[in-house]
């Protein structure tokens, strides 16, 4: 991904902290260059502003391709899984023995607590519910364990940037720190970059920036600094929280350098009620956005995956393909580039006979998707058909329900995501 910047648009100059989002004071700007025919809006006379616009949105179904495999004329399909025959055996639940023991050893011996979060790329990073984190190698090996930051809470985000030489850690407290994945030094301190008496919920990275939302449903930019050799980072809210409480944040991460969407900085959010996709790079503007229903105690769900799309007159592209799932709703939705411009097309959704906990692609042409029952399935999405489901209960998922309920800080949430944050398993 290309690095975070703030956008070039006057109205982004504005300091962290000011009452409207930069991304509602960016539609003043982008909201003309909506076609009002595709998006179904009414002719008005002023600008509408973010919530506004949020509040009244429309389903648009429209599309010209498919998963991998011909566009048949209804794309929406409800299918019970459960009535798909199984191929065979692909799934093995395999215990992760060196770093089980390292951690178990760390609770028991320095009070580290249990395992919070976890982050997974050419390191094993895991976070403790005592603040400690600690990282291995690929060959299970503890490489460092820091232990600066217990005062913070438990470790309830982690993430490593794209070649796993720093770690972005956030903390139930609201801390941020970015390590040294080498050394295991923290060499960023940042206490006070996302709304106060809030915590991390996600952190994301975004080539040499980072994204994270916060308990009290706000996204923040950080743009890491470094003046006089001191490093800092510059904070600014792209959504606010009294708009709409983002639950779960996923950037889009583009490795072929010839893609026409490499020029983006694309991000997913999802709220209670409804999923958008944002860039923010080069300016920051609204692709697309629909409603996400689904049962209250159930959190949103995005992931992204590239994948060959097959359109109605055979050709043939490989675009980006986000599925944003609710409950037993699924849906998926392929992001393309035109002559400058982004656009969200709707490929296909599907009516599962389960509600989703967690939602991960596993490859192109798979997706994984744990249940409520700690069931995992493993989905043929051109097909549609259940491959394998392997009972995950032993396994010990680890629920983030404190961060979301905000218990460090004070429990300072809206009901409305206390209650959806009941089974929150996004950094398991």
């Amino acid at each position: 991904m290309n690095t975070l910047k703030a956008p070039s648009l006057q109205s982004l100059e504005s300091d962290r902290g000011s009452s409207d989002s930069l991304l509602a004071e960016s539609l003043d700007f982008d909201i003309e260059d909506l076609d009002d025919a595709e998006y179904s809006l009414p002719a008005v006379e002023t600008m509408p502003t973010l919530e506004s616009v949020l509040n009244d949105l429309d389903f648009d179904d429209g599309s010209t391709s498919d998963l991998g495999i011909p566009v048949t004329p209804s794309p929406s399909v409800s299918i019970s899984m459960e009535d798909q025959p199984r191929i065979g055996s692909l799934l093995r639940h395999v215990v992760l023995q060196g770093v089980t023991t390292q951690v178990s050893s760390a609770a028991d011996r320095v009070g580290a607590g249990l395992a919070s979060s976890v982050a997974v790329q050419d390191m094993i990073a895991v976070g403790t519910s005592h603040g400690h984190i600690l990282a291995f190698d690929i060959n299970q090996t503890l490489r460092w364990c820091c232990r600066d930051h217990t005062a913070q809470g438990a470790v309830s985000a982690l993430a490593f940037n794209d070649n796993s030489t720093r770690l972005l850690a956030g903390y139930a407290r609201g801390h941020i720190v970015m390590i040294d994945t080498t050394s295991g030094d923290t060499i960023r301190s940042l206490p006070d970059v996302i709304t106060p008496n809030s915590g991390v919920l996600h952190i994301k990275w975004i080539g040499k920036g980072a994204l994270c939302s916060d308990s009290g449903g706000s996204v923040w930019s950080l743009n890491f600094t470094r003046r006089l050799g001191i490093r800092g980072c510059d904070s600014r809210c792209l959504f606010s929280g009294a708009r709409g409480e983002v639950c779960s944040i996923e950037p889009l991460v583009v490795n072929e350098i010839d893609h026409p969407l490499k020029a983006f900085t694309i991000v997913a959010l999802a709220t209670l009620s409804k999923f958008f996709v944002v860039t923010i790079r080069p300016r920051l503007k609204i692709v697309k956005f629909q409603a996400l229903a689904g049962p209250a105690d159930c959190l949103p769900l995005l992931a992204w995956q590239m994948v060959l799309i097959q359109a109605a007159d055979a050709s043939r592209t490989i675009d980006p393909v986000l599925a944003a799932a609710r409950g037993n709703q699924l849906f998926f939705h392929q992001v393309t580039a035109s002559s400058g411009r982004v656009s969200l097309l709707f490929l296909r959704h599907i009516t599962l006979s389960y509600s989703l906990l967690s939602l991960h692609w596993l490859g192109p042409k798979s997706i994984g998707a744990v249940d409520r029952s700690e069931v995992l399935h493993l989905m043929d999405v051109r097909t549609n058909k259940e491959l394998d489901c392997l009972d995950m209960a032993s396994a010990g998922l680890v629920y983030n329900s404190a961060q979301f309920k905000a218990l460090a800080t004070g429990g300072n949430v809206s009901p409305a995501l206390a209650l959806a944050g009941s089974m929150a398993c996004y950094n398991s």
